[in-house]
């Protein structure tokens, strides 16, 4: 067995059927966290692993986010659920989409919608919008999700 088939198996065993039995739909690996628990020093090949469409094919999961530098102890990847091939979020994954090729006009809107919220924030934080604004447009923008 190679070195990222026990990563796979390991993430399978201690992350996702875990959260598969609670029922939880949703979840987030750190790969440092995964590196340390396994005592391997190889930070490199488990972001591989966690990043990569094996790992998801095996566990039944949809690569949702990547955040924090590449190949680093603090990456972490947060992954949905799919229960018979379907997410169990029924929001389609930037990830998937981008990656299939298949995005549409709506689908790049729903994905800039995040970055604009974050936007509204910042220029809420700066006083340039009241909070009653920001939450005003946050909820017209979070209804077109």
């Amino acid at each position: 067995m190679s070195q990222a088939d026990r990563i796979r198996e390991f993430v399978r065993a201690n992350y996702v059927e875990p959260a598969k039995a609670a029922g939880r739909t949703r979840i987030r690996i750190r790969a440092g966290e995964v590196d340390s628990k396994m005592g391997l020093g190889r930070v490199p090949n488990v972001n591989n692993v966690l990043g990569g469409r094996e790992l998801q094919e095996m566990c039944g999961l949809q690569l949702v986010a990547k955040e924090g530098p590449s190949a680093s102890t603090t990456t972490t990847y947060t992954y949905d659920l799919v229960v018979s091939g379907r997410r169990t979020t029924g929001v389609e994954s930037p990830v998937a989409l981008v990656s299939t090729g298949s995005m549409t006009s709506e689908d790049r809107e729903k994905l800039a919608i995040p970055e604009t919220i974050r936007r509204l924030a910042s220029l809420r934080d700066d006083g340039i919008i009241t909070a009653e604004e920001f939450e005003r447009k946050k909820a017209e923008l979070l209804t077109r999700l």
